[in-house]
């Protein structure tokens, strides 16, 4: 018999340790979003001319849409567990790094603005394309943080 509980308590604590590495789809999404934020501060530095400025639209526009679906996932995950709760402390380090690192792209982006000439149009869509972003960003922040009840 006691042969036979020992396997039992092995594999138990093998399914016990697998699962701590295991990452909730709310994790992966907080994860992907901070990918996406990385990426919007590396194009606002790639911005240098019209021709990187057009591009950079099409960029910002895709990641708005990107963080637009990471938030119907999110909402789909419904209210947090007291244990998803407590992670969002984690996540908000992992978000504000990222954020600072946007932050800072941004305002670089805007010194540059003014020397890169750009063409009312391009100028248009582009700070219209970041602002489109910044609304998907405000609704992901607030799914985030304030799930549907």
């Amino acid at each position: 018999m006691r042969s036979a509980v020992r396997p039992g308590i092995i594999l138990a604590v093998l399914a016990l340790v697998a699962g701590c590495g295991v990452k909730s789809e709310r994790d992966k999404i907080v994860n992907e979003y901070v990918a996406i934020l990385e990426e919007i501060a590396a194009t606002q530095d790639r911005i240098t001319d019209q021709a990187s400025a057009e591009k950079g639209i099409d960029e910002v526009e895709e990641h708005a849409k990107k963080v637009q679906e990471l938030t119907k996932r999110l909402a789909s995950l419904g209210k947090p567990s007291v244990a998803e709760k407590s992670k969002l402390a984690g996540y908000n380090q992992e978000i504000k790094g990222a954020a600072q690192r946007a932050s800072k792209a941004s305002k670089d982006l805007s010194a540059r603005r003014a020397r890169l000439e750009l063409p009312p149009d391009v100028a248009r869509r582009l700070v219209s394309a970041f602002h489109h972003y910044s609304l998907a960003e405000n609704e992901f922040l607030n799914a985030l943080t304030f799930p549907p009840q």
